[in-house]
């Protein structure tokens, strides 16, 4: 939506173009990128919150 509403091609229209071209390697590296900055994101944010707050521990259980 942002790159149709301010006119700067990225990332979505790339996949998009990809997508409508057959180009399966592009699409790959694409989900692959996004794939892997998401799983960093989630992993430094459990990390941070588990330095945050020392409620929580790692495991799950209760003690």
């Amino acid at each position: 939506m942002v790159e149709n509403i301010f006119s700067i091609g990225g990332m979505g229209s790339l996949l998009s173009d990809a997508v409508y071209t057959l180009d399966y390697p592009l699409m790959q590296g694409i989900l692959f990128v996004t794939t892997s900055i998401m799983t960093i994101s989630i992993v430094v944010t459990d990390v941070i919150c588990i330095l945050i707050d020392p409620r929580v521990r790692l495991g799950g259980g209760q003690s």
